[in-house]
C-alpha cells in the first residue's frame, strides 16, 4: 500500500532521531581516567536520558500512526466509492450526481474509527495502550542492558553499540521492530476495518475478495483466506463474514466483488436499492 510506505519513512525518521538523541546521552560517559563509581553514575544518568528518549520515540510513533490510520480511513472510504462508481455510473450518468454521493459517503464515514476496528477485531488493544506498552518494554530493555553493562564492566563504547543497535532502523528486532510493527499493524488494520464496515450491507455486492500481499515468505492464514470458497468465488467472503487481520504487519487487503452490471441495472430500476441509497446517499 502506497500509504504504508509513506508512514514507514516517517517512523524511520523518528527512529533515526531517537538514535541520535541516545548517542548524545552516552557521549558524556567517560571512557577512561575516572573511578568506577563516577563512571557508574555517568552510565545511570545516561540510562535516565535514554529511557526518556524511548518514551518520546514511541509517543512520536503513536502520533505518526494515528495520522496514518486517519488517512487510511479516508483512503478506504474513497476507494470503496470508486468501486461503487463502476456500477453507479450506469444509472447516474451525470458525474456531479456521483460526486455528491461520494461527498455524502465521506462525511457519514466520519464515525468512530476505533468502533470500526473493534467491530472487526474483537480483542483489540487501543493505540494509546499499545504505545504505553511499547515504551514500557523499551524502558525495561534499557534498564537490563545498563545493569548488565555495569555488572560486567563494559566500556561506554560497548554500551553505545548495544543501544545504537537496539534503536537502529536497519537492525532487526529491538525498538525499531516494535515501532514499525505498531505502525504497519494499526494503519493496515484501520484500512481493513473501514473497507469491511463500509461495504458490509451494500446490496449490489456479491462479497469481499481477499487479496494476498507479496510480503509472505511462507504460507500462513492469509493463503487460506485467499483460497477459501464460500460458493461466491475463490477467496470471496460474504460481506458479513470477512475476517480481520490474522497476524501483525499483515499487508493483505480486501476489495468488493460486484454483481454483474446487467443485474445491477435491472435491480436498480426494480427499486431494490432505493431504501439503501436513500439511507446512505440521500437519493
Amino acid at each position: 500500500m502506497r500509504l504504508q510506505s509513506i508512514y514507514d519513512r516517517k517512523v524511520i525518521a523518528a527512529l533515526q532521531q531517537a538514535q541520535y538523541e541516545a548517542m548524545r546521552a552516552l557521549n558524556g560517559v567517560t571512557e577512561a581516567g575516572v573511578g568506577s563509581r563516577v563512571r557508574d553514575a555517568q552510565i545511570r544518568m545516561a540510562l535516565s536520558a535514554i529511557s526518556q528518549v524511548l518514551v518520546t520515540l514511541f509517543r512520536s510513533v503513536g502520533a505518526i500512526t494515528e495520522a496514518g490510520m486517519e488517512e487510511a480511513r479516508i483512503e478506504a472510504l474513497a476507494t470503496s466509492f470508486d468501486w461503487d462508481d463502476v456500477l453507479l455510473s450506469k444509472v447516474y450518468t451525470h458525474r456531479a450526481d456521483r460526486e455528491a454521493m461520494k461527498a455524502s459517503l465521506m462525511e457519514t464515514g466520519r464515525y468512530n474509527l476505533e468502533a470500526m476496528l473493534r467491530h472487526v477485531t474483537t480483542k483489540r488493544i487501543s493505540l494509546s495502550r499499545q504505545v504505553y506498552q511499547s515504551g514500557a518494554l523499551a524502558h525495561r530493555w534499557v534498564e537490563n542492558t545498563i545493569s548488565s553493562a555495569l555488572a560486567r564492566g563494559a566500556s561506554p563504547a560497548e554500551l553505545a553499540r548495544e543501544v545504537k543497535a537496539f534503536i537502529d532502523p536497519n537492525t532487526p528486532g529491538g525498538a525499531s521492530y516494535a515501532a514499525k510493527r505498531l505502525s504497519r499493524t494499526e494503519i493496515n488494520g484501520a484500512y481493513h476495518a473501514v473497507a469491511i464496515t463500509t461495504n458490509e450491507d451494500k446490496p449490489w455486492l456479491v462479497g469481499m475478495q481477499w487479496f494476498n500481499s507479496k510480503s509472505h515468505p511462507e504460507r500462513d492464514e492469509c493463503n487460506a483466506y485467499a483460497e477459501v470458497d464460500h460458493g461466491l468465488g475463490i477467496g470471496v467472503f460474504p460481506t458479513t463474514m470477512v475476517p480481520g487481520k490474522p497476524h501483525p504487519q499483515c499487508l493483505c487487503y480486501v476489495a468488493p466483488e460486484l454483481k454483474p452490471q446487467k443485474q445491477f441495472v435491472e435491480e436498480f430500476h426494480a427499486g431494490l436499492y432505493d431504501a439503501w441509497l436513500a439511507a446512505h446517499y440521500g437519493v
